[in-house]
């Protein structure tokens, strides 16, 4: 499960254990873990904070001390909580010492855990700096001291780890890594804690996909698994389109139309055999797309459409008389910057899947001030447009507009080429027209891109990363559970 601050305190609160009953159990936890990892010869430094992080580091600290060299740095001389205290009252003062030294093999960062918001005091900020400055190998505990944990903001003093220990759970900080950069490695410390609790964060894996993916039953036709409408690329942009149409078929689409400006048509319908072509151009484009949208379940529009004379007419055409479920995409999204009510005003349920940057410009907000607050500006903005929002970067999120979200980290950089999105795109167009809930839809969608991009660089490099590729992989992926 993956749990905010708010979440944490609540299964805190109702474990049954108090306080220091629970850095007892964390303590004992870490040392278990700790010494199947550690060399008898390390020699270990543990610097607390005056909270129950600093509790843990200090109950840490008379465990480790059996069997290793173990010193403590308080970086205050008064301690704040009754957990903090207790556990000082039972460390052998010797322990304790009042300057670091670059002497010690293992530094453990027990400074701030996942209450920490803002920014770390200047006066301390000396002392940050030189804890990131020994050579020692660094491991924080459970969050990384001046990051916060319900996001992906690091103050630029924060402690940098080798490791990170999450205490229980993962938190939306260590989904994160690929941005902040802040940890190596992450481990999750299990701890015998349960809730009932509901978390907002939703989490999908291969088993929860293949259960939600209606494969075609035996006695199925052509069309009972969904029909998508892809209106897509332009003179001179073709390849979107086709990168659309590559997304849905390796998705397992078996009814797929596309209205094409006449002047590519020639290329696509060459290339793609299975595909229902519609040749539009600007006089006969609204009989195309009225004839059309009524007989899918379906539309995605965007991909490629830049140099489309009628491309302002499609969108309005679409919003006002679609009632089925539409992907807007790349320049689509353009076409709304500073008319964005008009998709409150649409009749189709919407999907958006803008990259970080195309995001920014949507929403009028300066790019760095959109990846420090993506959660946060996500969640707002699919709920005042009552959209999904697929928010594209190295770490991809997808909110409801019900404070829902979920975050994919497991694509890698293969994917950052031109060419990514239209493929997305057209993944998730199918999902859309054969999974009735969008929100689930748009999860197994992001899930299966990623998770397809990582098999194919198993085999190949990242730098040649060939995006038609993905038809064989899906193949292979969906082979495993033919019936």
């Amino acid at each position: 499960m993956i749990t905010e601050s708010r979440l944490i305190k609540k299964i805190e609160n109702n474990s049954g254990y108090s306080t220091i009953e629970l850095v007892s159990i964390v303590a004992d936890k870490l040392a278990e873990y700790l010494l199947k990892i550690l060399k008898k010869q390390d020699k270990i430094l543990i610097i607390c904070g005056i909270g129950n992080n600093g509790a843990d580091g200090l109950a840490l600290a008379g465990l480790l001390n059996k069997d290793y060299k173990t010193k403590v740095y308080l970086i205050a001389d008064e301690l704040k909580t009754e957990a903090a205290n207790h556990y000082y009252s039972k460390l052998d003062k010797n322990m304790i010492i009042d300057h670091i030294s670059n002497d010690y093999d293992i530094i453990i960062d027990c400074i701030y855990g996942f209450s920490f918001h803002g920014s770390i005091k200047a006066e301390q900020r000396p002392l940050f700096n030189t804890i990131n400055n020994l050579d020692g190998y660094k491991i924080s505990i459970d969050i990384n001291s001046g990051c916060e944990a319900d996001s992906a903001i690091c103050d630029s003093y924060a402690i940098k780890s080798d490791l990170t220990l999450a205490l229980g759970y993962l938190k939306p900080f260590h989904l994160f890594q690929k941005e902040h950069m802040m940890f190596k490695e992450l481990a999750i410390i299990e701890l015998p804690l349960s809730t009932n609790e509901k978390s907002n964060y939703y989490e999908m894996d291969e088993e929860r996909f293949i259960k939600q993916y209606p494969f075609i039953p035996e006695n199925g036709y052509k069309g009972i698994n969904g029909k998508s409408f892809i209106i897509a690329g332009s003179y001179g942009m073709a390849g979107a389109c086709g990168l659309n149409i590559i997304g849905a078929l390796s998705a397992g689409a078996s009814y797929l139309h596309c209205a094409i400006d006449e002047s590519i048509y020639p290329i696509l319908a060459n290339r793609f055999l299975n595909v229902v072509f519609h040749p539009m151009n600007q006089h006969n484009f609204n009989q195309i797309i009225h004839d059309t949208i009524y007989n899918v379940d379906s539309i995605l529009f965007g991909s490629g459409i830049n140099n489309l004379s009628y491309q302002n007419e499609l969108l309005e055409s679409l919003l006002q008389n679609s009632k089925k479920t539409i992907i807007l995409d790349a320049n689509a999204l353009r076409l709304l910057k500073d008319k964005l009510y008009i998709i409150k005003l649409s009749k189709p349920k919407l999907i958006l899947t803008p990259h970080i940057k195309e995001f920014a410009d949507m929403i009028n907000k300066p790019l760095e001030i959109v990846k420090q607050n993506k959660i946060e500006l996500a969640k707002q903005f699919a709920k005042e447009y009552h959209c999904i929002l697929i928010l594209k970067d190295c770490v991809t999120i997808v909110a409801n507009g019900s404070n829902e979200i979920y975050v994919n980290n497991q694509g890698n950089n293969a994917l950052a080429k031109a060419g990514s999105g239209d493929l997305l795109a057209g993944i998730v167009a199918h999902m859309a027209a054969i999974v009735k809930d969008n929100f689930e839809a748009s999860m197994m969608a992001v899930w299966f891109y990623n998770k397809i991009c990582q098999d194919i660089t198993q085999d190949h490099s990242k730098t040649l990363f060939n995006h038609e590729l993905y038809l064989t992989y899906a193949d292979k992926f969906f082979k495993k559970y033919q019936k």
